[in-house]
């Protein structure tokens, strides 16, 4: 039995919502009509199961590995882009890029995370 909570940021357009899903590998779809990084799941049956979900409108996103290393999917053509980072406790930073073909392009962002209180 799982309870999947989602907590929406307000004042956006996507709601919050709350159902059961009792079944073993039972599926439910939900979508969100206005982008937003990041909305928070959670479980209320299990207090430690909680995640964070990014609604954005490309494929074009990746998630840090233990190391905080990452790599963008394929697919992505030559030019310019910015890329942000965002962290939970350390904000947003962003960095102004340019992609050319055939050649790997190193990005490294530094995000300072406040000392607790």
């Amino acid at each position: 039995m799982h309870s999947v909570h989602a907590t929406p940021k307000p004042g956006t357009s996507n709601q919050e919502f709350n159902f059961a899903q009792p079944l073993k590998d039972m599926v439910t779809e939900k979508s969100f009509p206005s982008l937003e990084v990041l909305v928070r799941f959670k479980c209320d049956v299990h207090q430690w199961m909680f995640a964070y979900v990014g609604v954005v409108e490309h494929p074009f996103f990746s998630v840090t590995d233990v190391n905080g290393g990452f790599k963008l999917p394929p697919g992505l053509r030559p030019g310019r882009y910015t890329l942000e980072a965002i962290h939970l406790k350390a904000g947003t930073v962003s960095q102004a890029i340019e992609l050319r073909a055939g050649e790997k392009t190193t990005v490294d962002f530094t995000m300072q995370v406040p000392s607790a209180p």
